[in-house]
């Protein structure tokens, strides 16, 4: 009878120091994320890249995105984030709106677009002349194309 409750102690034991050890992995997963956010650019519709979409987007991707791509660079003085992904016109809209993308406002002369050669990423397509652009506080630059077509969609915005 001792070594049964001797055993039942130790399991129990045993099942909180796990709980307690889950517990503090999703912690450390949480605060990993909010200082370092993981962008998964090799591989697309990952639980991270749905997280940066919506809080670059503000709202969760619907069921109408897919191939969803995302890459950040946030080391240094200056930031850039890419996005590439399959959507519908409605969700296209949506972004924009969120944006405050413009159709038709007049762009800076830029050169380039300062992005970083990615699998995903169509540099000859997305040009500056061809994009929707918003600039904000004069120093955050947002890029936003869409192809209703293919419903491809890429989003690139950076500072300087």
């Amino acid at each position: 009878m001792k070594n049964s409750i001797a055993i039942f102690v130790v399991l129990v034991v045993l099942s909180g120091c796990d709980r307690v050890s889950r517990k503090a992995q999703d912690l450390k997963e949480q605060a990993v994320d909010k200082v370092f956010r993981p962008f998964d650019a090799g591989t697309p519709d990952t639980d991270h890249n749905k997280k940066r979409f919506e809080e670059f987007f503000g709202f969760a991707p619907g069921n109408d995105v897919d191939s969803l791509y995302c890459f950040g660079d946030e080391l240094g003085a200056d930031s850039k984030y890419m996005f590439a992904f399959r959507c519908d016109a409605q969700t296209a809209a949506r972004i924009c709106d969120s944006l405050q993308l413009v159709i038709g406002k007049e762009k800076p002369e830029l050169d380039n677009l300062l992005t970083v050669p990615q699998s995903w990423w169509r540099d000859t397509l997305l040009t500056p002349e061809t994009a929707v652009f918003h600039l904000e506080n004069e120093r955050v630059y947002h890029y936003w194309w869409y192809f209703p077509k293919t419903r491809w969609a890429y989003y690139h915005t950076f500072d300087m």
